[in-house]
């Protein structure tokens, strides 16, 4: 085996093929670290998104309408971030609470 060396679970006949065997895996190690970054950007992104559009519906006021468009939520995430907001919005108010708990107003 002159000249021959093992490597990894192969042999490896001389330097260039060593040398292109070690360039192809560092670049497929890099391929997945940029992957792995850009689903966490992707996900921190719709994060901040839910957590917007929650802290919007609940403030309540409204927003004066802007030429850039905002982003819509799409999914389950959405139907529940309205549910929520609904429901927070039917807690503050009186004649919401009265009709949930069965109570007649008061004249």
């Amino acid at each position: 085996m002159a000249g021959k060396k093992r490597v990894r679970n192969f042999i490896v006949d001389d330097r260039a093929t060593h040398r292109m065997f070690e360039k192809n895996r560092r670049e497929a190690f890099k391929s997945r670290l940029i992957k792995e970054k850009k689903r966490r950007k992707k996900e921190l992104k719709k994060a901040e998104e839910a957590k917007a559009s929650a802290s919007r519906s609940a403030s309540g006021t409204a927003t004066p309408a802007s030429a850039t468009s905002t982003p819509v939520l799409r999914g389950h995430h959405a139907v529940r971030s309205r549910w929520i907001a609904s429901k927070r919005m039917a807690t503050m108010d009186d004649t919401a609470l009265n009709q949930i708990f069965g109570i007649k107003a008061s004249s």
